[in-house]
């Protein structure tokens, strides 16, 4: 019965762990990475912008061969995945859509 108590702690304890943290992701202000786009010139935006499209199709085109060769990633597999919440490219896609928008707000094509 002490066994199963114990068990059960430390699940409850790393469940709350985890939540804890995805917590701490999820309520992080980026109000910083607008205030940052709004300062940027036109030209320095758009060139943002197209950095950030550059790094995805070179992150799809290695996702794409990697899966064409069926390489075997090294053991910690959940950080070799890009398109996972937290990876790079779900990073760089939330600050191509923030950048997107403060290209709309200016009426500036990218």
């Amino acid at each position: 019965m002490a066994r199963t108590r114990s068990k059960s702690l430390i699940s409850a304890l790393v469940l709350g762990a985890f939540a804890l943290i995805f917590l701490d992701c999820a309520s992080t202000p980026d109000g910083k990475m607008e205030t940052r786009l709004a300062t940027m010139s036109d030209d320095d935006l758009l060139s943002y912008y197209h950095g950030i499209n550059d790094r995805l199709k070179e992150i799809q085109t290695g996702t794409r061969e990697a899966d064409r060769q069926g390489t075997i990633l090294e053991a910690d597999q959940l950080s070799k995945m890009p398109y996972i919440i937290g990876g790079e490219a779900w990073a760089l896609e939330q600050k191509r859509e923030k950048a997107r928008r403060e290209l709309a707000r200016r009426n500036l094509k990218p």
